[in-house]
């Protein structure tokens, strides 16, 4: 895994990836949502400074879209089951790139819930500029094209922690535990505030 976890998926979990799971519910799914960007065009290009929560899922692909990258990509494929593979599909649909052809296509996870999703994303990388396109994916490039117009922010995905660093934080948390059983909570606090811990400690310290 090439990046940190609770960044990826706080990046993607509001994403209904259920409604991406046969082509007929994504197509309607898709096409509710260039409705909505285009009645509510004069809105949604204030983002970020104007938020309207009827938008907050074009707000949410803006900065999927800004944050799709050949590293999320891979770890999609390879470390969130099918549901990863459906979201890189989908980013993929979304910002079409031929180097992710090689990662979705090699992917170990490509179950039937996801696989026509993964072959509508590689057939967007190949033919992209295909002048007819399923209905699915006409409506894909419909939405790409009222997405040019927000802005797309920037996201921040932190690298995964090391191996190293995981097994040092574990050995700060056993301190700390040990310290509380010893001597309470207080001295167990005092411990933690002392040590001069990892900034992945926030996310992994659980």
């Amino acid at each position: 895994m090439l990046l940190n976890q609770d960044d990826v998926v706080r990046l993607l979990s509001p994403v209904p990836y259920l409604r991406l799971t046969s082509e007929h519910t994504a197509t309607a799914f898709v096409q509710r949502l260039v409705i909505d960007a285009d009645e509510l065009h004069h809105v949604l290009v204030k983002f970020p400074h104007v938020l309207y929560e009827p938008l907050e899922l074009h707000y949410t692909l803006a900065r999927c879209i800004a944050a799709t990258s050949t590293a999320l990509v891979n770890d999609l494929c390879t470390s969130y089951s099918w549901r990863g593979v459906l979201w890189a599909a989908w980013l993929t649909c979304l910002s079409p790139d031929p180097a992710y052809a090689k990662l979705l296509g090699r992917t170990p996870n490509r179950s039937s819930r996801a696989s026509w999703l993964v072959d509508a994303a590689l057939a967007e990388i190949q033919y992209r500029h295909h002048a007819s396109p399923t209905s699915f994916l006409a409506s894909v490039r419909c939405l790409r094209e009222k997405l040019t117009a927000v802005a797309h922010p920037s996201v921040l995905i932190r690298a995964a922690p090391s191996i190293e660093e995981i097994e040092g934080l574990a050995a700060q948390k056993q301190l700390v535990l040990e310290v509380y059983r010893r001597h309470g909570a207080d001295a167990a606090l005092l411990q933690l505030v002392g040590e001069k811990r990892p900034n992945i400690l926030v996310n992994w310290a659980r």
